[in-house]
């Protein structure tokens, strides 16, 4: 089993919108799974997301839905917080109305709705922090704890995503993980463009990324070059801005001035 567990990221905003819908959606699932009396916890079947491909029993089934809950708490608290409550519930309604309409006139269970969801909190993820560090642990069966970058984690992901599509035939299932993949960094690129996620000067997106610009460099502005060179500008800024007439009369500190005045009194 693969799990990501922790994160370099600080909140920027509260995410409290993901802490009540993700235990929503969640119970939502299992519960269209048992109310369609889904052959997907009733049969064996194959598992080709993120817990490599076997096949496992109805009662494993379970964990992996766990699983699966924990994937989508740990990445969509991080992109709530990064696109603003209301965002993320706007984005969750716009996600889960063709899940919901698709169970309501077909009558079953065509994909795990979680899955669409965590790949597309990936995407918004990616898009925001590309270089971030993501603490995992692998279980081979014994524990293996690393940590790795987010580009290479979801790079990792979108590329057993694709080639599980191709070896089932492209079925619309398997291949709408990718898709999904890419449209959460689409929309975060949108939502970036508005002005809608907080971004600091030390953030830097996926876009940056591809275009080369350099991480900045806090080491150097700690420095004492940095700080003289942030004092001589100011000074020099400074003697700009000064007003001719308020420097000061050279010619009353001279000392032939001084003589004159003596010799007149």
């Amino acid at each position: 089993m693969f799990l990501p567990y922790s994160y370099d990221i600080e909140y920027d905003r509260r995410p409290w919108m993901a802490y009540v819908l993700v235990p929503l959606i969640v119970g939502l699932t299992v519960y269209h799974l048992r109310a369609f009396n889904s052959a997907y916890l009733t049969n064996d079947v194959v598992v080709m997301y993120r817990e490599g491909v076997r096949v496992i029993t109805p009662g494993v089934k379970w964990i992996y839905l766990a699983v699966s809950a924990v994937y989508l708490w740990v990445f969509a608290t991080a992109a709530c917080s990064k696109i603003g409550n209301w965002i993320f519930l706007f984005l969750m309604i716009l996600l889960l109305l063709p899940l919901e309409l698709t169970w309501y006139f077909s009558g079953r269970l065509t994909f795990q709705p979680t899955s669409c969801l965590i790949q597309v909190m990936l995407g918004i993820c990616l898009f925001f922090w590309p270089t971030i560090s993501v603490d995992c642990f692998v279980t081979l069966p014994a524990k293996i704890l690393f940590s790795l970058s987010m580009g290479w984690l979801v790079t990792f992901w979108f590329i057993v995503d694709v080639a599980l599509a191709f070896l089932y035939r492209w079925s619309a299932a398997y291949l709408l993980l990718p898709l999904c993949l890419l449209g959460g960094v689409l929309a975060a690129g949108l939502l970036n463009g508005i002005g809608a996620a907080i971004m600091d000067t030390e953030d830097r997106t996926l876009w940056q990324v591809f275009r080369g610009e350099e991480e900045p460099d806090h080491s150097w502005e700690d420095s004492w070059s940095a700080r003289k060179h942030k004092q001589e500008e100011k000074k020099a800024e400074q003697n700009r801005t000064q007003p001719a007439d308020e420097s000061p009369d050279e010619s009353e500190n001279h000392p032939h001035a001084k003589m004159v005045s003596i010799k007149g009194k």
